[in-house]
């Protein structure tokens, strides 16, 4: 088959499976605001969360939990997006409920969530005043994988997980006020990642396991909840747009081999990673293809650790958000397991 229409079909098959197998990319899902002018208008790309999106400085230039670039990388590098990044490894969205640890050497103490809203809100109005961003080519991506981090610290701490859900979700709705009140008005709210799959957790027992994917799911339908009262809000009624691309259940089908084709189908490994590897990520830029005695190449793995998946499956989280922005390209600089 040409190189051309190899890509062609390859992403045509992933673009089939999302349609299939993610419920909100349909773009008539999303009450567009008056300041959503498409995907095409944005210069300023926002983002808060926590590893899974953060990307560091030269040598570090793309996030070292991914071996590659991630799927923020891919998105700015892609589409030509200005990077306003704010995400920092081992963020939480509350403190209050849970306490993160250093996690990786050189990022103590963390820069929690609320911290880094208000940090962009403080970014946001320079830049507003500089000329430099506006609120219609402003897009911010507002709930990231700080949620996982508030699951991985707390499922097995509380015997009360709606009270602590409930904390986190007003936690969000003050922050959301705060960046309103900032002129913020195109938000992404990025799923709940079924953690469950996760080598950390899926060497547990199975009670284990399913207490955490409960936790998930739970708190996932909370922030669907919080979603629908914004949109609904008589004082955001018109004016904003939030988009939740559910990038759930394509994980869940990465893990469970059932694509064929794509950035993800060459994953020989799908529970497990490279020790040999971790390292190397962490103290000298990232080498996709690292390989060893006792190691797959790096890129073979769906997980480059115990709780971070690799670059191939950023790709297709990209993909994912892209998709429910309106734009189905699969990004140009993909890689592939």
């Amino acid at each position: 088959m040409a190189p051309n229409l190899l890509i062609r079909s390859i992403q045509a098959a992933i673009l089939t499976f999302a349609a299939l197998h993610t419920p909100n990319v349909q773009a008539q899902a999303v009450p567009n605001g008056v300041f959503w002018d498409g995907l095409g208008a944005i210069r300023n790309l926002w983002v808060a969360g926590a590893s899974i999106e953060y990307i560091g400085s030269f040598p570090f230039d793309w996030s070292t939990t991914a071996n590659g670039p991630n799927h923020i990388n891919y998105i700015v590098q892609d589409r030509q997006i200005t990077l306003q990044k704010f995400a920092y490894p081992g963020a939480v969205t509350d403190p209050a409920y849970a306490m993160p640890t250093e996690i990786l050497p050189g990022f103590s103490p963390i820069i929690n969530w609320p911290d880094q809203i208000n940090n962009i809100i403080s970014l946001f109005n320079m830049m507003k005043s500089a000329g430099s961003a506006t609120m219609r080519d402003s897009l911010f991506v507002f709930t990231a994988s700080n949620t996982g981090n508030d699951v991985l610290n707390t499922w097995n701490t509380t015997n009360d997980q709606g009270q602590l859900i409930d904390g986190l979700v007003a936690t969000m709705r003050t922050k959301f006020g705060d960046l309103y009140n900032a002129g913020a008005r195109n938000f992404i709210f990025l799923s709940v990642l079924p953690a469950q799959y996760i080598p950390e957790i899926n060497i547990l027992p199975a009670s284990d396991q399913a207490t955490v994917a409960g936790f998930v799911a739970n708190y996932q339908s909370a922030i669907d909840g919080l979603v629908n009262d914004l949109r609904d809000d008589v004082i955001y009624s018109g004016q904003i747009t939030i988009f939740q691309p559910n990038f759930t259940p394509v994980l869940i089908a990465i893990a469970e081999g059932t694509f064929t084709e794509g950035p993800t189908a060459g994953y020989l490994n799908r529970t497990g990673y490279c020790p040999e590897y971790l390292p190397l990520g962490i103290l000298i830029p990232p080498n996709p293809d690292f390989q060893s005695g006792n190691c797959l190449i790096a890129r073979k793995y769906l997980f480059h650790d115990m709780i971070h998946f690799t670059s191939p499956a950023h790709c297709e989280y990209a993909l994912n958000t892209l998709t429910e922005l309106g734009d189905n390209r699969l990004p140009s600089n993909c890689q592939f397991a």
